[in-house]
């Protein structure tokens, strides 16, 4: 069993170029390199990568301090055992750990215990509670893209505060939740771009100044109240309490109370479910009629939205043992491995 976890680790460091690979899995005994993912991160370098293989158990919460590639399974892997990575807070704790890259995981949130950690890009992560920023400032560059946000008690799903953080994307994410604060001091560049937002009820929670939103649609979720000199184009709302977009100069595009058409949700609306189709139908309005010439949502924008958050590395999907399992000493043990990466 040891030479055939070393295959799977060839196959992900072959094609993975992020210096080291470290392997975590929390099974006892552990068959990865580090059964925590705090030790992996110990014994990393600036510019590692560590794997976090999905198993039955949350890894717990982890502590960032240096610049890393943290990549999980997805969290909601399509594969022979669909297990998934799960943690709880990942918190930054020194600005050190700016351009750490995270992708893949089933997380409770991010938040930072210091300022000025920039260039944080989360992708393809499930949070079951939200990303805070607000108790910290001077963090800016940071994309927070292809996420889905689970929370819908009214929670925001991203609290950036009242201090201040310049230059955030927000693109390409389902929200179940809200958004709050996130341009309190009115003097930040923060991008809400080709997001779903699911809320019934607003879409934004208080103090949302001057932010520029391109492309999202809200699906119940009223998107204009609490908002202040915000830039809208190109969006479109259905089914919420107030359709309406700010009328103004630079407003222009907006598709008020207009059925996106998506292949596969509920007309009146719902919250996210794997088992729907966010992808738009061939008469959509909202079909290639963003800003950018692009969809309107999440199949629009720069990035490819993948609803089920597998990252694009190589992951094992099958894994068989074809030959006969009683091998005596010395004799051979024929595998198949089905592997694929998503775009």
């Amino acid at each position: 069993m040891n030479k055939i976890y070393t295959l799977i680790l060839f196959l992900l460091s072959s094609i993975l170029s992020y210096a080291t690979v470290r392997t975590v899995n929390n099974n006892n005994p552990s068959p990865g390199q580090y059964a925590t993912i705090q030790s992996a991160h110990n014994a990393s370098a600036a510019g590692d990568t560590i794997y976090i293989s999905g198993t039955f158990f949350n890894y717990g919460g982890l502590t960032v301090s240096k610049r890393l590639v943290i990549i999980g399974t997805g969290h909601n892997p399509q594969k022979q055992v669909p297990l998934v990575s799960q943690i709880d807070w990942i918190t930054f704790t020194n600005a050190a750990a700016k351009n750490t890259r995270i992708y893949g995981l089933n997380l409770y949130g991010i938040n930072s215990s210091v300022n000025d950690v920039d260039s944080i890009y989360i992708e393809r992560c499930k949070f079951r509670h939200r990303i805070e920023l607000h108790t910290i400032s001077n963090c800016s560059h940071w994309y927070i893209q292809g996420n889905y946000f689970e929370r819908n008690d009214g929670t925001s799903n991203i609290y950036l505060g009242n201090n201040s953080h310049n230059w955030f994307v927000i693109r390409n994410n389902v929200f179940n939740g809200t958004l709050q604060d996130l341009n309190y001091n009115q003097n930040s560049d923060i991008y809400v771009l080709n997001n779903i937002f699911l809320y019934s009820g607003s879409a934004m929670m208080a103090n949302m100044y001057g932010i520029f939103f391109y492309n999202n649609i809200f699906y119940r979720a009223s998107p204009s109240a609490n908002t202040v000199g915000c830039v809208w184009q190109n969006n479109l709302s259905y089914q919420c309490a107030n359709n309406s977009f700010p009328a103004g100069a630079n407003n222009t595009g907006n598709l008020a109370n207009t059925d996106p058409q998506f292949v596969n949700f509920p007309i009146a609306g719902a919250y996210f479910n794997y088992a729907y189709n966010f992808n738009l139908q061939s008469g959509s309005p909202a079909k290639n009629t963003g800003n950018d010439g692009k969809d309107i949502g999440v199949t629009g924008g720069d990035i490819y939205f993948e609803q089920n958050g597998i990252p694009s590395i190589p992951q094992i999907r099958e894994f068989n043992i074809t030959s006969n399992n009683n091998i005596a000493p010395g004799g051979s043990l024929q595998i198949n491995i089905k592997s694929t990466i998503k775009k």
